[in-house]
């Protein structure tokens, strides 16, 4: 692994930092292909499930699924280079793209802890209603 991050500071307003080489990021791409599709990973959402089935990936069982290298190249080929998002009024909001950087809140909490009792239990949608009003209130958080 590189020990030295790098940036691209000749144009600040493209600044690139490279913590990975070249070779270092197609090892990790490479090795996340194979437990793709040798280990696998449980899907706990049905439509996803019934989607990758569609797609061709091996569901094995209602919640487990494995997922060919070829499939996932097939998916990098075919998606698009940028992702426009746009606000609840249909105003442009950002662009993701290649060397776009945004900052989000994370939207795969399976637990909180409970800011009445301290205590850690599952999340419940007035938890994520309230995580959204204080992100949007977060001027470094953009979506």
């Amino acid at each position: 692994m590189s020990t030295n991050a790098k940036t691209d500071t000749q144009n600040p307003q493209e600044a690139v930092l490279s913590i990975l080489s070249t070779e270092e990021g197609q090892h990790i791409h490479e090795a996340s292909l194979k437990i793709l599709e040798r280990t696998g990973m449980d899907i706990r959402h049905p439509e996803a499930m019934e989607l990758l089935k569609k797609a061709g990936a091996d569901v094995t069982d209602a919640k487990h699924v494995k997922i060919s290298a070829q499939m996932v190249n097939d998916a990098l080929k075919s998606a698009p280079n940028q992702l426009k998002l746009y606000t609840r009024t249909g105003e442009p909001a950002m662009v993701l793209e290649k060397r776009s950087c945004f900052f989000s809140t994370g939207t795969e909490t399976p637990y909180v802890l409970d800011h009445e009792t301290g205590e850690r239990r599952s999340v419940r949608g007035d938890d994520i209603n309230r995580a959204a009003i204080v992100a949007d209130a977060l001027e470094n958080i953009d979506i």
